[in-house]
């Protein structure tokens, strides 16, 4: 069995109520899942509660703002910390899992692409992206394709213990979101795989759990943030030089 943890605030009922009525149309729908997946709902880490300041010590203000130009909003402190403590959980049990958030809905494809997925050695592989990928190779299976690409979003993905001990290990330090961060492959070694078709969508109401931070960089900071984003296009571009991988 594999745990499907449902990020979802306290706070936020609907959004509970809304995907438990999902999931038990999709258990319905296709019963050989109840054998293969254990729903259970998280509890996120809410931003407006202030619980964000529990990991205060994984934020680099200063980091932050030479880097990208800008504070991560309570919003991105809170998303990333959810995550980030299911990665902890993830790591620790020592089994693999599948981690949404509460603004999904599942598509046709979800019930067999998961099985797919779960059946796979791959230690991490997004259901959805929320950009367009008009870059990607396929894979050694029919409906899983690998890009360097940036993806965004996290709104569900696949993980297993190595994955999740990868990003643990360099996410010591938070300068960037957590869907950011999670597409930096040059950095924390995990690759990203992507499910073709999509196994999930995203709900057009917008979600309680994460807000983007507006603020626009001025000045030095607008310096030190394109030197910054260059450094790293080019340290990406000399990574995937240096580490084909084929899946």
């Amino acid at each position: 069995m594999v745990k499907v943890f449902i990020i979802n605030l306290k706070r936020s009922k609907d959004r509970y109520n809304t995907m438990h009525s999902r999931i038990a149309t999709l258990l319905d729908t296709y019963p050989f899942l109840r054998e293969v997946l254990e729903f259970e709902f998280f509890e996120a880490i809410d931003a407006k509660a202030k619980e964000h300041k529990r990991f205060e010590k994984h934020y680099n203000h200063r980091l932050c703002i030479l880097l990208r130009g800008k504070v991560l909003s309570e919003g991105e402190l809170a998303c990333f910390a959810s995550h980030y403590t299911l990665w902890q959980k993830c790591a620790q049990e020592d089994k693999p899992c599948i981690i949404l958030e509460d603004d999904v809905c599942f598509s046709e494809h979800f019930a067999h692409g998961v099985l797919e997925i779960v059946q796979s050695n791959y230690e991490y592989v997004r259901l959805m992206a929320l950009r367009t990928l008009k870059s990607y190779k396929p894979t050694s299976m029919p409906h899983i394709i690998s890009t360097t690409q940036i993806c965004s979003g996290t709104q569900g993905y696949y993980l297993t213990p190595s994955g999740a001990r990868k990003f643990l290990a360099y996410a010591g330090k938070w300068v960037f979101p957590v869907d950011d961060y999670m597409d930096m492959f040059y950095i924390h070694k995990v690759w990203i795989l992507v499910s073709m078709p999509y196994l999930l969508a995203e709900d057009q109401t917008s979600t309680d759990i994460s807000d983007r931070a507006e603020i626009k960089a001025k000045g030095l900071t607008k310096i030190t943030r394109e030197i910054s984003r260059f450094g790293l296009q080019i340290y990406k571009f000399l990574f995937c030089l240096t580490h084909f991988k084929k899946f």
